[in-house]
């Protein structure tokens, strides 16, 4: 399974915080909470001229004064995995 680019978001989904809208059957998906915000610097960027794929693997500098480090996504079997890499 590949993950899709989705058109851009307004800048506030960025920031929201709360319930999320229910799945198409009904059922509910949740909340979501934002935990830290700020910059981050691309350390592998998704390759040029290939606008719609999702490389396997992304690496991010964080520039947040609560959250810094490196921070690896990486597409696997069971779907994507987070790590933190903390300086």
């Amino acid at each position: 399974m590949c993950a899709e680019v989705i058109p851009h978001h307004r800048a506030h989904y960025l920031e929201y915080s709360g319930l999320v809208t229910p799945a198409p059957d009904g059922s509910p998906r949740g909340s979501v909470t934002q935990l830290a915000g700020g910059e981050y610097r691309l350390v592998i960027p998704p390759r040029i001229g290939e606008p719609n794929l999702v490389p396997p693997l992304i690496e991010v500098d964080l520039l947040d004064a609560m959250l810094t480090g490196r921070m690896t996504l990486r597409e696997g079997s069971g779907g994507w995995t987070a790590q933190l890499h903390r300086d």
